[in-house]
């Protein structure tokens, strides 16, 4: 006995059906190719002249980037332009094998324009599917990356029917889409999420020159949830790479602001004119004139953006005395806010100076040799901090530098000694600053580490000072 089955009714080009756009894969129309047939002067779709084929003819309602998708891998869906089998043209398509999880053929297409779509079987099968044609984000893929232009930017995007291409360097984010933005010069650049659910990852091409791909992609920073932002330092003419996605696929959209400032002017009269600054490029350090102890300038900490410090500092080379007038202030009142003044980065002279306070006077002793003096900002909720008046006098060349270093929990303090390098100093100790007696020679060594002299803590108050010749 044979069993015939019937073709379905538009097993034949002349009489494919109409297929509406869908918003989404699970608006779809159902379609068979059971008892389809490959009729004669049909093209071959990929399956071979004995294949079974049914026909679809759908317009475009925008120019965008559309999927296709049947819910069967045991199919093949191709695309032409045209209005009978012999004058039909090929468009061209991209294949993603996951897409929210489902595998789909991507196309580009032009308003208004018809296309008639195959759905094809390999010969001796036949299935029944759902179809669905529904728009992707235009800017789905790394390749159609999308501009974003100047030092402001406000982005509202929908991720809906996104996907996450094969290669992306964040595989556990999740569908994205993607911008690039070519940063003006040095500075440093803000990126504010819009909402609780939105994540913004910024990369750069890590081997300069060579093929922009996902596979050279270096993370720099990210942004998530609106409650905080995230900064990062720009280069001049540098273009970054901006991947962005949510958190809750039930709201698929994207909202960030990307905004660009330069590298702010330090340089004032607030202090000396020799002191060559060097900014952090993020939460960069800025000459005002509005907020100042007594003259016509004073250095403000940066809009602090994330986790990173306002940080500023420069290089001396001499040993002398410093001093400067610093402010702090807070939104709150219990709010603990620390103004940190760093020398020789790692030596242990991290010196706290904590607000909310008023202007005030702080002077300190630089020793000999390259010191790196830094202030850095750290503010929680907000706050700003003031540098004003910084002052220094240089030391007796020579000279020698000693710190108490604080008591350690073992109950031990130490005499630190900074000196210039190769030369000899005696270390001598007095009760009354009258009285002094040879306590210690020592070399200098004039870099981390120096040389460090265990004092006892249980005896009555001792003075230090060091004489060289």
């Amino acid at each position: 006995m044979v069993t015939l089955t019937a073709a379905p009714p538009n097993d034949d080009f002349d009489r494919r059906k109409t297929l509406r756009t869908s918003q989404n894969p699970s608006t779809y129309t159902v379609g068979t190719t059971y008892g389809a047939t490959h009729e004669p002067g049909e093209p071959d779709h990929g399956n071979g002249p004995n294949s079974a084929s049914a026909w679809w003819t759908w317009t475009a309602p925008s120019n965008g980037l559309y999927a296709i998708y049947d819910g069967s891998a045991a199919q093949l869906e191709r695309i032409y332009t045209g209005d009978t089998l012999t004058r039909l043209e090929t468009v061209g398509t991209i294949d993603m094998p996951q897409a929210q999880g489902l595998p789909r053929t991507e196309f580009r297409a032009t308003a208004d324009t018809n296309y008639q779509i195959a759905v094809d079987t390999a010969a001796g099968g036949g299935f029944g599917f759902g179809l669905a044609v529904y728009p992707v984000p235009v800017n789905d893929h790394f390749l159609n990356r999308l501009a974003l232009d100047g030092a402001s930017n406000v982005v509202h995007a929908s991720v809906a029917n996104a996907s996450h291409e094969p290669g992306e360097p964040r595989p556990f984010r999740g569908d994205s889409v993607w911008w690039s933005w070519v940063s003006s010069g040095a500075g440093s650049a803000i990126i504010a999420a819009g909402n609780a659910t939105t994540w913004v990852d910024v990369f750069t091409n890590r081997n300069p020159g060579s093929l922009v791909v996902l596979s050279n992609l270096a993370l720099v920073q990210t942004a998530y949830i609106s409650s905080t932002q995230s900064a990062f330092a720009t280069r001049p003419n540098l273009t970054y790479y901006l991947a962005g996605g949510t958190t809750d696929w039930s709201h698929p959209v994207v909202n960030f602001t990307l905004s660009f400032g330069p590298e702010p002017q330090l340089t004032g009269q607030w202090h000396p004119p020799e002191f060559q600054w060097q900014n952090s490029a993020v939460n960069p350090w800025f000459r005002q004139t509005n907020t100042v102890f007594n003259g016509s300038d004073a250095a403000q900490s940066g809009y602090l953006a994330g986790w990173a410090p306002s940080l500023m500092s420069v290089t001396s080379t001499r040993p002398g005395a410093l001093s400067f007038w610093w402010k702090v202030s807070a939104p709150e009142s219990i709010e603990t806010i620390s103004r940190s003044l760093y020398f020789s980065p790692g030596v242990g002279l991290d010196v706290g100076l904590i607000g909310p306070r008023d202007w005030t006077r702080y002077t300190t002793w630089i020793g000999p040799g390259t010191n790196f003096v830094s202030w850095a900002f750290y503010g929680s909720r907000g706050g700003t901090a003031w540098v004003d008046r910084v002052e220094f006098v240089p030391g007796v060349p020579g000279s020698a530098v000693l710190t108490m270093m604080p008591v350690q929990p073992w109950g031990s303090a130490s005499l630190r000694v900074n000196g210039v390098s190769g030369r000899a100093y005696q270390i001598q100790v007095s009760s009354n600053l009258v009285d002094w007696i040879e306590w210690m020679n020592v070399i200098g060594i004039g870099t981390w580490p120096y040389v460090n002299f265990s004092v006892t803590t249980n005896q009555p108050a001792r003075f230090f000072r060091a004489i060289t010749q």
